[in-house]
């Protein structure tokens, strides 16, 4: 019996085997990729900061795209699916019909079903933290540091939520006994690509070092026209975005619609304060040792 990752790969899987090309063998096939996927509106001041993805070995994720970009092919077909787009029947749903896009959505839906990724999301409610930021002393702090940039990174949401991310699912595997590498792979927009990237080494040097030798030195971009489990996980973050939503406005959703495991990285009031007061012990010591750069 051949090898998954035996040539010739499919359109829809070569991208992914293309990520992990330069590993060997088995590693390569069982290689760690989470697919993420941001949600966040800075034109709408939205009430709620959402990353969210799935995390799956390459193996998977190969077969994953085959299936997905079959079910992208059945009728009504569609090149690339968009969640907003299909909620709010726009892109290459404008012409379709509510049943024809109910019946698509439903037909992605389970391909996530089927091969049951880790789903990894972090969800921070930005009224509550920036209550809870006002009544800290990091702005005063970081004034004495004279580094507005370091207030400016903490009250980013995009440090917030990758954060959790980053450190929650490093701290998830240990826990379980997995010390292999993890590729972090976000969808390619040129808005947030900055963003990640300064969030991203701020916050990878601050974790332990057992933690660092499994989170992949710096993040990865791609297009999620040719990388299928980023548009898995643009229905991830829109989902767990509504979900938080309709929670305010006192409706109930499915909490978890594909049946796959779960690790939620909320930011309850004590985890905001936890952060917190961890970036003001840092600024503290920065201000007594003349540390920070």
């Amino acid at each position: 019996m051949s090898a998954p990752d035996s040539l010739p790969w499919s359109p829809a899987a070569a991208p992914i085997w293309a990520m992990v090309c330069h590993f060997d063998g088995e590693y390569r096939r069982q290689r760690k990729l989470l697919m993420l996927r941001a949600y966040f509106d800075d034109s709408l001041n939205d009430d709620v900061f959402v990353v969210a993805g799935f995390l799956a070995s390459a193996t998977t994720w190969a077969q994953f795209s085959d299936e997905w970009a079959e079910a992208l092919n059945l009728a009504p077909r569609i090149h690339c699916f968009v969640m907003n787009d299909a909620m709010t029947m726009n892109g290459e749903f404008r012409h379709l019909r509510e049943p024809q896009r109910d019946g698509k959505v439903k037909l992605l839906s389970d391909v996530i079903s089927r091969f049951s990724p880790l789903e990894v999301y972090s969800v921070i409610p930005l009224a509550r933290f920036n209550a809870l930021y006002e009544g800290s002393e990091i702005q005063e702090l970081a004034t004495r540091l004279k580094k507005p940039r370091y207030t400016k990174m903490v009250r980013d949401p995009y440090y917030l939520g990758l954060s959790a991310v980053i450190s929650g699912l490093a701290r998830y595997q240990l826990s379980r006994g997995i010390s292999e590498k993890i590729d972090f792979t976000f969808d390619e927009k040129r808005k947030q690509e900055p963003r990640v990237k300064n969030a991203w080494y701020g916050i990878v040097e601050t974790q332990p070092a057992e933690m660092q030798k499994i989170i992949s030195s710096s993040p990865n971009f791609a297009n999620d026209e040719l990388i299928r489990p980023l548009q898995a996980a643009d229905m991830a973050a829109w989902r767990r975005r509504d979900n938080w939503l309709g929670a305010l406005a006192g409706l109930t959703r499915d909490s978890n619609e594909w049946g796959t495991s779960v690790l939620p990285l909320v930011h309850t009031d004590s985890i905001i304060r936890e952060v917190l007061d961890g970036m003001a012990r840092a600024y503290r010591q920065a201000l007594d040792e003349g540390s920070l750069p």
